[in-house]
């Protein structure tokens, strides 16, 4: 006899959320649906809907768009560790003050100075009268309020803070400092990375809270939508290295929501560890005991640079179903399918399958890329020549990418219209006095012709349109035209990169603690 929780749950695996038939429909263990048949005109219907509201919907601005979907997220800032203020004073002046004031035991004048005690930008201040010496001491800054034996001062951690905030470390804060004359005391490496630690537990805690919004907002948005089986969402994914090329040992894989913008998750991944590289190598004598007390903490992976995509893409679109109920089943992503594939053959949500989508701007560079190979090859005769006036330029090929760009975005979710306005682009360079075919131009003044009027303005040698018709072709496959239906980009990703890397810097060595702070 079949599970009844197991067909329950296949049910809602293929959105079959009609509930169940009532009576004694299920006595046997088994779980019969009513299932209402949708008449073509209703799916039509319903398409339109969708279709209207996501265009609606992308025309949002981001910010408003985001913050109208999460609206029980607390967006407020967290609070500084303590309500100190602070102020850059010159001790001469804070002198010149305390000249009015009298010592209350012998009313003769006081004077302001600094003890030898510091600990990073937190100094000991003394007050000392000219007859009785020394009258009060203060720190320069107040404590954290925290149940550590003992707790660093406010002053240098919103200094740390202010320094990561800026994409800055260790030693811009000693430079900065110092060349102010300020301080000339460094912040000790192991204090400062003390609060790059300490600052990762709040951030990584808050952002888990703001996903897990996200998800919350974002299936409820499918509800009101109605694709089908809420639970299957459109993601867009891609991983990005601390350092170009293969050799970077820091990775991260974000996932994001293909029509709102939001992010869903992310992993940062580290193959290095500076203690397994200095200590003891296998073979040396010394070597297990260092091995039985060392604590690799920078370290969570084995895989190599361009590994680390696939890995963290396993790991974001396997977990989700567990943690919010949802599903990644389409992913946009850019040209390279190792993730996409990995995804397929891994079968990360059983017999649902997992499409992909092509990110419009990636395929629009494929088209420029094409196009400049085929001008460095056609070098030879005049008559062979590709390039040059009316011919195959630079300025040429810009044009014709960001032709092929409009006409994907400008006909989304129509691929006949997709096909006939990259054809016409087509056509456009290689009509001439001779033979000439704007048929295909669109006479809308929005469209990507901008109302131009049908000129011949190139000269392009016949070898040469007989060349680009199959290329044309191949890049107004239908096949290739469905990945790109939705018309949407990776610059939601693009963003976020940015965003990470000006707070860790490619360009400067950050450690796997600072880049988890900076992403999260």
């Amino acid at each position: 006899m079949a599970d009844r929780g197991n067909i329950e749950a296949i049910a809602d695996e293929v959105g079959l959320t009609a509930p169940p038939a009532s009576g004694n429909a299920t006595e046997s263990g088994c779980i019969r649906r009513n299932t209402v048949m949708l008449q073509p005109e209703d799916v039509l219907q319903r398409e339109v809907f969708v279709r209207e509201q996501l265009k609606a919907f992308s025309s949002t601005p981001a910010t408003e768009r985001k913050s109208n979907l999460v609206t029980s997220a607390d967006d407020t800032p967290p609070s500084p560790p303590d309500e100190s203020s602070f102020v850059i004073a010159s001790l001469d002046c804070a002198n010149v003050l305390l000249s009015a004031v009298k010592c209350r035991v012998c009313d003769d004048s006081a004077t302001f100075g600094t003890g030898k005690r510091a600990y990073g930008l937190s100094i000991k201040m003394v007050i000392a009268c000219v007859m009785c010496s020394d009258i009060a001491s203060e720190w320069s800054s107040p404590r954290v309020n925290s149940n550590k034996k003992v707790n660093p001062f406010v002053m240098n951690v919103l200094a740390t803070r202010a320094m990561q905030t800026t994409g800055n470390c260790q030693t811009a804060l000693s430079d900065v400092f110092t060349t102010m004359n300020i301080s000339h005391h460094e912040l000790h490496t192991t204090m400062w990375q003390g609060y790059v630690k300490e600052k990762l537990v709040p951030a990584a805690t808050r952002a888990a809270d703001v996903m897990a919004t996200s998800a919350r907002s974002v299936r409820k948005l499918y509800d009101g939508l109605q694709l089908g089986n809420p639970s299957n969402n459109s993601v867009m994914y891609d991983g990005l290295w601390m350092t170009r090329g293969h050799s970077s040992h820091i990775g991260v894989g974000v996932v994001i929501q293909l029509f709102t913008g939001l992010v869903l998750d992310f992993v940062v991944f580290s193959n290095f560890c500076a203690g397994c590289e200095r200590g003891p190598k296998v073979g040396d004598p010394a070597y297990q005991a260092w091995k039985d007390n060392h604590v690799c903490q920078k370290k969570n992976t084995e895989k190599k640079a361009d590994e680390v995509e696939v890995e963290a893409g396993l790991i974001l679109f396997e977990r989700p179903l567990q943690r919010h109920n949802l599903r990644y089943t389409t992913i946009l992503s850019d040209g390279d399918s190792r993730t996409y594939l990995a995804l397929v053959d891994a079968k990360v949500y059983g017999f649902v399958p997992t499409t992909k989508e092509d990110c419009v701007n990636h395929v629009k560079k494929r088209m420029g890329t094409f196009l400049h190979n085929l001008l460095a090859k056609g070098t030879g005769s005049a008559s062979e020549r590709l390039g040059g006036k009316g011919r195959l330029t630079g300025d040429l090929i810009i044009k014709q990418s960001s032709y092929y760009g409009w006409a994907l975005k400008l006909h989304s979710g129509d691929v006949r219209a997709m096909h006939k306005a990259v054809m016409a682009t087509y056509h456009l360079i290689t009509s001439n006095d001779t033979v000439s075919n704007h048929s295909l131009c669109p006479p809308d003044p929005d469209s990507w012709r901008r109302g131009s009027p049908h000129q011949n303005r190139y000269n392009l040698p016949p070898h040469m349109c007989k060349d680009l018709l199959p290329e044309y072709e191949r890049f107004s496959d239908e096949k290739l035209l469905q990945r790109c239906l939705q018309g949407k980009t990776q610059n939601s990703n693009e963003s976020l990169h940015s965003m990470i890397w000006a707070l860790a810097p490619k360009e400067k060595h950050a450690s796997l603690f600072t880049v988890q702070a900076a992403v999260a």
